[in-house]
């Protein structure tokens, strides 16, 4: 799973992931959160979660955070998984820890059991966390041209504190998240984040 702040280029990494993986000769989907490409209904709810015409309270957030990825799950995840299909999603779980937790002041415990029923058992198995400081990551999304939904117009001290919960995420648990400073040029966080999955992979398959 990819997961960072916003305008850390992970959409892009993606799916250059999903084609140097394939080139390897690795079966492999790539979707991405909130909603899951592949899933009606999550994507209805990602049309709501991010609208920014509506004011919506944080437990609603991420009670829809989880409505949405308990179907992308069953949907989408689990059926590839089934098929012995690599998986690389754009945001999942962690992004609630970290928006919702920690930028919402909602604390990591209390999104963690919202979304032990959503995903079940389909944990991720490796977390790849883009570090960046919010205020380039959102300068990098206006000279992009990107349209700013209702997440990304939030003050910049609620990216700072998303940053933090993210930071706070990957020294809990080193093993599972790695950390990579994305403020280098594209083409070197490619081929660091590539080499670190190829490596992962091996060491799973011993």
């Amino acid at each position: 799973m990819l997961e960072g702040v916003e305008g850390t280029g992970k959409s892009t990494v993606c799916q250059f992931l999903e084609t140097a993986l394939k080139k390897e000769g690795y079966m492999v989907y790539r979707t991405r959160e909130p909603g899951g490409q592949g899933s009606p209904v999550a994507e209805k709810i990602r049309a709501l979660i991010l609208d920014p015409h509506h004011k919506i309270w944080p437990e609603t957030e991420a009670l829809l955070f989880a409505a949405s990825r308990a179907q992308h799950v069953r949907d989408v995840i689990k059926p590839h998984l089934l098929k012995g299909e690599i998986v690389l999603c754009d945001r999942f779980i962690d992004s609630s820890i970290a928006y919702q937790g920690y930028g919402r002041k909602l604390t990591a415990q209390a999104i963690l059991e919202i979304n032990r029923l959503a995903v079940g058992k389909c944990w991720p198995d490796l977390i790849i966390i883009f570090d960046l400081p919010p205020a380039i990551g959102l300068k990098r999304k206006r000279a992009a041209r990107y349209s700013f939904d209702r997440l990304d117009k939030e003050k910049l001290a609620f990216h700072e504190r998303v940053r933090k919960g993210y930071k706070i995420l990957a020294r809990q648990n080193p093993k599972r998240y790695r950390l990579v400073d994305v403020s280098k040029p594209l083409s070197e966080v490619e081929s660091e984040v590539l080499d670190l999955i190829k490596k992962f992979l091996k060491r799973k398959m011993k």
